[in-house]
């Protein structure tokens, strides 16, 4: 495990004295400063007439009769200004030669890309008193989280940038009204053309991408100078990391752009556990110009 290094995580910690009580927040606006660029439903239509008059020699082609009458931005249409905060109030100090600090977050983070967003609440505890006149230290902490995640759909940001902007976002047309109204490529027998481009807009209001992750971290070190030896010290590590997670990602039934049939539902679950234990002893003693220093232990991961 050494080979690669070993990662250290270290925690502010108590200090002996009054009660102290602080509180950091933040509070932030996000907004997309800019786009691809692409053409608009004008332009788009005069480049696909233009060229098709020349080729065609004024044929009304399909590709011509399938445009529309829209100037829709599909970028701007998924895109929009995020608000986000983040709150810390911590409570630090001692009681009866215990030193503690116990810190509360929340944040609360909204995405630029709309139906996304991040929810997250956290509890940090550490105590780290010393004993027996200073032979024996012991630090202990205690982290838990549980943050809820709304992932959107991502598919939406390359759809924004192919989909027809001569089309509109939604229809009133019948043959869409299966469909939610959204507008969407359909064959002749009015089923939904898949492997065609989605409407972006629909791709962001029919998607519900969520997940919930619960993570709880333990620490826990003791060392402890052995009185009866001089240079002997016992060092206990211990710790364990624990995270369950829980999401799902559903389309409704009238999504007409979920693949392999009418909408989607996908459920998953999922668990984490990695425990470690540390115990050695170490003996360093300096004995006139020579030095000692011996190290014996056990380590177990799993």
């Amino acid at each position: 495990r050494a080979s690669n290094g070993v990662i250290i995580i270290t925690t502010k910690k108590g200090k002996e004295g009054k009660v102290q009580i602080g509180y950091n927040g933040n509070f932030s606006v996000s907004s997309p400063i800019d786009y691809v660029d692409v053409l608009s439903g004008d332009e788009y239509r005069d480049m696909v007439t233009d060229l098709y008059l020349q080729e065609y020699s004024g044929i009304n082609d399909d590709a011509v009769a399938l445009l529309g009458n829209e100037n829709t931005d599909w970028q701007k249409q998924i895109y929009r200004d995020a608000f986000s905060h983040d709150h810390n109030v911590t409570v630090s100090g001692s009681t009866k030669n215990l030193p503690y600090r116990v810190s509360y977050g929340y944040t609360d983070q909204v995405g630029i890309l709309k139906n996304t967003d991040s929810k997250r609440h956290s509890l940090n505890i550490n105590v780290n008193p010393t004993l027996l006149n200073g032979d024996l230290t012991v630090n202990a902490s205690l982290k838990g989280s549980f943050a809820k995640e709304n992932f959107g759909n991502e598919g939406a940001v390359g759809a924004a940038i192919a989909f027809d902007p001569t089309q509109p976002i939604r229809s009133s047309d019948p043959a869409y009204a299966p469909f939610g109204g959204y507008y969407a490529w359909l064959a002749d027998n009015g089923q939904p053309i898949t492997i065609a481009t989605a409407n972006p807009v629909a791709l962001i209001e029919q998607t519900d991408n969520r997940s919930e992750v619960s993570r709880l971290i333990g620490t826990l070190k003791v060392d402890y100078q052995i009185p009866f030896l001089e240079g002997l010290k016992a060092t206990v590590n211990a710790g364990f990391d624990i995270s369950e997670s829980d999401g799902y990602n559903y389309a409704p039934p009238s999504a007409a752009w979920s693949s392999g049939g009418p909408g989607s539902k996908n459920d998953y679950t999922a668990e984490n556990r990695n425990e470690l234990l540390d115990i050695y002893l170490n003996y360093n003693r300096q004995v006139g110009k020579h030095k000692f220093d011996v190290t014996g232990g056990y380590s177990y991961q799993h």
